[in-house]
């Protein structure tokens, strides 16, 4: 029985989907196709005697069409007998991965099929490397995400109605940030300098490499400039909705670790609330990493207008169903390393995600930075926060002088939109105390000691005139 690998083009080459195993990076020597071919018979045969074994009649399918090797799991697939119900299978799924001897496997339906997934052994795992000749599919707003089960490179269309904005979800190290970069370098190679406007927010600095690209409008690396470049994005969105800006232009902002700008600054989330519900319209794009796509902590309206995700390894069955937004999706049975699940028009499909390596990046940069003109877009510059010191912690600070920093919107040469920055500008810090001084002081209420007088008539004193 020969079982199949999904990752040949359409010409049966292999170098440009995938060239290099995990194996040999690991330094387990050569892959060694046979011997995955061979462990795959294995863990069949397995299967069927711990089958046989608790009285369930089942019949693995033969020939083509059997089983599938992808590049991180194994998948075999087989009928239930007329007296036999799936839930009997489902119920042996720890016992069938520990007499199978792997680490993972799941039994779920595949239309009138039942599947048996599992994780490959990492000797017989491959990567999937980003092309490095031509793009699967070169088109305008088109980002590449990786290879499906079905052999075919997978793509998504930003667009207005399916696809407007992009969810990255995952724990850490499952490949969020990867899986980004992928689609940074995909649009850049796709879309013409002029025909777009990236807008990179990166605290991790993981993008930093695609700042000098001439299609980057915007990149930014502190929490502070995040939230100043979604307040250029609002901006945008507004501009755009009541006709002072024109629609021509896509800009496509990537934002890694969305949680962790949302929470920097309490203003953040009407901003992306704003950008993710009228951007859609404006041909304005966000394609956003999080490791906690909570309401609570990205807002409802950001995550109800995320209907597109691709959501990697997570931690429990609980917490797939948020980062998905359905149940029973499998994102915790996922092997991690750039394994995903993409969810979009009520179909999921797993797909291992593309890895741009360095060298592979280099050869591509070459080819996009050479002889290339920077356009000059219709857009307003972005001007990030200025560098100053703070005022010191210990400072005292009047409620005139607070209130006159926020009506002009500077302090001491920096730059104030929100009340975070007059906060930082006053006090060296945000939120806690700071954020409650400046509030009491802008809301009017008395917060520096009063003087006090004795009512006339005790002790003689009278009320100054």
């Amino acid at each position: 029985m020969v079982f199949t690998w999904p990752w040949t083009n359409k010409q049966g080459k292999q170098e440009t989907t995938t060239s290099r195993p995990a194996s040999a990076a690991n330094g387990n020597g050569g892959y060694n196709d046979a011997a995955a071919q061979e462990w795959l018979r294995g863990v069949r045969e397995r299967l069927i005697h711990t089958l046989f074994y608790n009285r369930v009649n089942f019949r693995f399918l033969e020939g083509a069409g059997s089983g599938t090797l992808a590049h991180r799991y194994a998948i075999l697939f087989g009928t239930q007998t007329m007296n036999t119900r799936y839930e009997q299978v489902k119920a042996l799924e720890a016992t069938l991965a520990q007499r199978a001897g792997v680490e993972q496997l799941t039994v779920s339906r595949q239309g009138a099929l039942i599947a048996f997934t599992m994780s490959l052994p990492v000797v017989y795992q491959r990567d999937c490397l980003f092309p490095t000749k031509a793009l699967p599919t070169f088109r305008p707003l088109n980002i590449l995400l990786g290879v499906a089960e079905d052999r075919t490179w997978k793509s998504l269309h930003l667009n207005e109605t399916s696809v407007p904005h992009v969810l990255i979800a995952g724990t850490t190290g499952c490949g969020k940030t990867e899986l980004a970069r992928c689609m940074i370098a995909s649009l850049a190679i796709a879309t013409p300098p002029k025909d777009i406007a990236l807008v990179l927010l990166d605290p991790a600095g993981k993008f930093s490499d695609f700042a000098d690209l001439p299609h980057t409008h915007i990149t930014v690396n502190t929490l502070a400039d995040c939230v100043t470049a979604l307040h250029w994005l609002h901006d945008r969105v507004n501009a755009r909705q009541e006709g002072k800006e024109e629609n021509g232009l896509p800009v496509v902002a990537f934002i890694d670790e969305l949680a962790q700008i949302a929470t920097a600054d309490r203003e953040a989330i009407p901003f992306l609330s704003t950008l993710m519900a009228g951007g859609r319209q404006c041909g304005i794009h966000v394609v956003a990493g999080t490791q906690h796509p909570l309401a609570s902590v990205i807002g409802p309206l950001v995550k109800a207008n995320l209907p597109c995700r691709v959501v990697g390894k997570v931690t429990e069955a609980s917490i797939a169903a948020i980062a998905s937004g359905r149940r029973e999706t499998g994102a915790e049975s996922l092997t991690g390393r750039g394994e995903f699940l993409l969810l979009a028009g009520g179909e999921v499909l797993r797909v291992q995600g593309a890895w741009l390596t360095a060298e592979r990046w280099a050869l591509w940069r070459g080819k996009l930075l050479h002889g290339v003109e920077y356009p000059r877009r219709p857009l307003p510059d972005f001007q990030p926060q200025a560098v100053v010191e703070p005022a010191p912690v210990e400072r005292k600070v009047t409620d005139d002088e607070i209130r006159q920093a926020w009506r002009a919107k500077q302090y001491a040469g920096r730059l104030i939109k929100t009340q975070a920055d007059l906060e930082f500008a006053l006090f060296g810090y945000n939120g806690g105390a700071a954020a409650r001084r400046v509030k009491l002081a802008l809301d009017g209420t008395t917060t520096t000691r009063p003087r006090i007088f004795t009512f006339p008539g005790a002790g003689g004193d009278r009320l100054p005139s």
